[in-house]
C-alpha cells in the first residue's frame, strides 16, 4: 500500500487513524476521510487502492468511493466495503459527516428500520486533524 500521503494519528481510545486525501468537487469543504488503519489495511488486501474521491449520489447524499481495477465495477463505496452488508441491510452514517468512514461511524441496518434506528444512536466523538497532537505521516 502506498501511505506516502496518508497522515495517520492516535485517538483518545487508543486506536490509529488514517487521513486519506479525497479528490472531485465535492471533495473541497472535505478534503479528507477518516479510516481506523485496521479498515484500511484490509481495503487494501483486497485490492482497493488509496485513488478516493468524494461523490454525489444524485439524491442529495455524498459517499466515498475508491476504486478496485480487480472488480467488475472498478468504482466501490468505501464504506460498504468496509461494513459489507448483507443483502438487504443498509450502511447508515450516526454523524452527518459522511468523510467519517470510522467503524465507531458506520452502522449496518436493515432498509425499513434505519429512520427509526438512526434516532436512538449517539453521534461518535468527533475528530478533526487540528486537534490532534498525536499526528504523524505514515
Amino acid at each position: 500500500m502506498n501511505v506516502q500521503n496518508i497522515q495517520t494519528f492516535i485517538d483518545s481510545k487508543g486506536i490509529e487513524v488514517a487521513l486519506v486525501p479525497l479528490k472531485g468537487k465535492h471533495a473541497k469543504d472535505t478534503p479528507y476521510a477518516q479510516i481506523d488503519m485496521e479498515d484500511l489495511q484490509a481495503l487494501a488486501e483486497r485490492g482497493i487502492g488509496l485513488n478516493w474521491c468524494m461523490n454525489h449520489n444524485g439524491n442529495g447524499l455524498l459517499y466515498v468511493s475508491g476504486s478496485n481495477p480487480e472488480m467488475a465495477s472498478p468504482r466501490v463505496n468505501i464504506a460498504r466495503e468496509i461494513m459489507q452488508p448483507r443483502v438487504g441491510q443498509v450502511v447508515t452514517y450516526r454523524s452527518t459527516d459522511r468523510s467519517n468512514l470510522r467503524r465507531s461511524n458506520l452502522l449496518l441496518t436493515d432498509g425499513p428500520q434505519r429512520a427509526r434506528t438512526l434516532k436512538q444512536i449517539p453521534e461518535p466523538e468527533a475528530v478533526s486533524s487540528s486537534a490532534c497532537p498525536n499526528m504523524k505521516s505514515a
